[in-house]
């Protein structure tokens, strides 16, 4: 048994710190580790990054201050109640429950019960075992607290030093240089745009963005997902160029690169070879993330925050869900103080979603830090990507919160452009909108219900690649032009590097997209643009892509889609909107099937090349 002198509050408070920081400490390490055994699982899990390292002991810590809180105020209600062993069994039972819950392989009330079990059995065994328990606590508890501590201000402080000497070592930027900012709308099909010609009145702000760019009315996206549209988009690469198809095995330690290597330079590379200084905000922090490679580039990268670990925690979790999920409860947080609670929603495994004006929070402190230099800024919006339903909206402007799939896409596409509508705004009040090169435009679309399914990442339908792209940089770029060719948004690294006057060196595969609005009108000999997705097996409903990966090119008029299983699809989209009418097989148009098909087999049979000084400086990386 426990001796009497030992229950004391000293004590009390020793045990529950000391299981605290050691459950904290495996949790987090668990966390990462799990992460990285699970790649194959990806999407469908809990994604973590190494702060969570001493976050995890500080959710825990603080939860087992509450139960001794508790637990001494149960003992002084309940004098014969042993203090001490009841504390051991409820922070052993915690300890094995959070431990369990980590894989998320079983269910809550098993974790529950077999923590329960466990902890009733530990603590037998420290009631037998009192004095030689106590002298381990006592003993490790100072060198397990300091590990906490230096994980917490070493990690901190090496980013921090990280990127004070990134900047330290960048070039002088030429003068007058203009700022670089890329908006990309997870999952904003272009069509759910006012701004399109949708009926809705979806995009006022938008509206009038596009009223000052070059707006492209067939712009393509590589793929129907984010991974490998964001690798384009970073690389100037087609997927078969750059490989990020797929997530791609990770190794237990260090920095995976394997999903996007380092074989070809990213645009943020370039931009700091001439003195910008780099960032990236991602609201989707399951695919446009460090763990996936794109971080490379950036000086500064924000996918998880430092206190984005908290809700991806066991117990940050749960409470979490409690206080998100709960409307009443929430608002009564928002209107004692709350206030960053009314951009916050739970989402499934992805923990809080990081709205839109967490995205512009976080990237107007970036730019005001430091305005000695240019800056080149990359973000990623999630306000528009699903799961679709009743959510915490800026009005629920279409749904009503009774709506269909259709409605609620809406009313995410509505909530993104008043988003982007207060970030131009304060660009507008820094004076930086005439100084600054802005590129609107999103990674792929989505299906509502057309052709029988609902998503992306399943098939190469126009819903799914159809995207808006957007230029604006008063005095560089002519305001009111729209431009019919298809493109390829894989062309913007090369676009920004020829507006920016650096064409003759850019590292990065053309063309660039400038000469369609120095030169408006029909351009015969642009290349078309190609879209692939790789097979899909992990998922549960009837895609296309389960079957076999896929290929697809647009033309001026016809859009062809290649099935490895199925074979060739064949679309005249510009009378067939929906694409219902599969022509692949009509006698007539089997010559278009052929000659597109010809055109994607040559372009995909090896990596394009770039010319003259760029493919020296392409050969060093």
């Amino acid at each position: 048994m426990i001796e009497p002198r030992e229950e004391r509050a000293p004590s009390l408070l020793l045990i529950a710190a000391w299981f605290a920081l050691v459950t904290g400490i495996c949790e987090g390490f668990g966390l990462l580790v799990f992460q990285r055994i699970n790649w194959a699982n990806w999407g469908n899990m809990v994604h973590v990054s190494v702060p969570v390292i001493w976050i995890a002991p500080i959710v825990d810590f603080g939860a087992a201050l509450l139960l001794a809180a508790i637990i001494w105020i149960a003992s002084k209600l309940f004098p014969r109640m042993p203090l001490l062993k009841t504390a051991v069994l409820v922070y052993a039972s915690g300890m094995v429950y959070v431990w369990l819950a980590l894989t998320d392989r079983l269910t809550y009330h098993s974790d529950l019960l077999l923590g329960i079990g466990c902890g009733v059995a530990i603590s037998r065994w420290v009631a037998n075992h009192a004095k030689l328990t106590f002298r381990i606590w006592r003993t490790s508890f100072p060198w397990i607290a300091g590990a906490v501590v230096l994980a917490l201000v070493g990690g901190e402080g090496r980013e921090w030093l990280r990127e004070r000497d990134a900047l330290a070592k960048l070039p002088p930027a030429a003068p007058n240089s203009p700022n670089v900012l890329v908006i990309v709308i997870d999952t904003l099909r272009a069509d759910h745009m006012s701004a399109y010609g949708y009926s809705r009145q979806t995009t006022p702000n938008i509206d009038q963005f596009a009223k000052q760019s070059v707006v492209f009315d067939n712009a393509i996206a590589p793929s129907s997902w984010t991974l490998p549209s964001h690798a384009s988009m970073l690389t100037g690469r087609y997927t078969y160029e750059h490989g990020a198809d797929s997530v791609k095995s990770m190794s237990l330690v260090g920095h995976s690169m394997q999903t996007l290597d380092g074989r070809y330079p990213m645009l943020g590379e370039a931009m700091e070879h001439h003195g910008y200084r780099t960032a990236g905000f991602a609201g989707n922090r399951i695919f446009f993330s460090r763990h996936m490679g794109l971080g490379r580039g950036f000086t500064h990268f924000e996918d998880f925050t430092t206190m984005d670990m908290f809700p991806r925690t066991v117990l940050g979790r749960r409470l979490a869900t409690l206080v998100l999920n709960h409307d009443k409860l929430r608002m009564f947080l928002i209107d004692i103080g709350f206030k960053r609670l009314e951009h916050l929603q739970m989402v499934g495994e992805e923990g809080i979603r990081k709205r839109g004006p967490a995205i512009n929070e976080a990237v107007l402190d970036w730019i005001d830090k430091d305005r000695s230099r240019p800056f080149f800024a990359f973000l990623n919006y999630y306000d528009v990507h699903g799961p679709f339903g009743p959510r915490h909206s800026t009005g629920q402007k279409f749904s009503h919160g009774k709506g269909n799939n259709t409605d609620y896409y809406d009313d995410g596409v509505a909530d993104m452009d008043t988003f982007i509508g207060h970030l131009l705004q304060e660009l507008d009040h820094r004076g930086l909108t005439d100084n600054t090169l802005v590129i609107f435009t999103s990674d792929h679309g989505e299906l509502l219900d057309e052709h029988g399914m609902l998503g992306h990442r399943n098939a190469l339908y126009r819903q799914l690649i159809s995207v808006p792209f957007m230029v604006r940089k008063p005095g560089l770029v002519p305001a009111g032009i729209r431009v019919e060719t298809p493109v390829t948004i894989s062309a913007l690294p090369a676009t920004v590097m020829e507006i920016l006057g650096w064409g003759d060196q850019t590292l990065f595969p053309g063309p660039s997209l400038v000469e369609l609005w120095k030169h408006p009108g029909p351009h015969p000999d642009w290349p078309y643009p190609l879209s692939e997705l790789a097979q899909f097996v992990h998922s549960l409903q009837e895609w296309p892509s389960q079957s076999g990966s896929m290929q697809s090119m647009v033309s001026d008029k016809w859009h062809y889609i290649y099935h490895e299983k199925f074979g060739a699809q064949l679309y005249d989209w510009q009378l067939d909107k929906p694409e219902l009418n599969n022509l692949s097989k009509t006698p007539d148009d089997m010559a278009v099937v052929q000659d597109l098909a010809g055109r994607v087999k040559d372009l995909t049979a090896k990596p394009r090349e770039v010319g003259g000084e760029a493919a020296k400086a392409q050969s060093s990386h």
